[in-house]
């Protein structure tokens, strides 16, 4: 888990090819037997975006119905 808190978007290349690179890394854990909520992946790629991706963020948070 240490290699995915430190796996920030930092521009180099398009964020499509971020958010495959931490799926593949989840689908890794996954057969390592960890399990990992889709919901929470969302959540944590979008938390790695930088400020300026804050909308969708926004978006995502107020268009998904969280559990009460």
């Amino acid at each position: 888990m240490a290699q995915r808190t430190i796996i920030k978007y930092d521009g180099s290349r398009e964020i499509q090819e971020h958010i495959i690179k931490i799926t593949n890394i989840t689908t890794m854990l996954k057969t390592l037997g960890m399990i990992v909520d889709g919901s929470f992946l969302v959540q944590f790629i979008l938390n790695l975006l930088p400020p300026n991706y804050g909308i969708f963020q926004i978006d995502y948070n107020c268009s998904t119905p969280h559990p009460t």
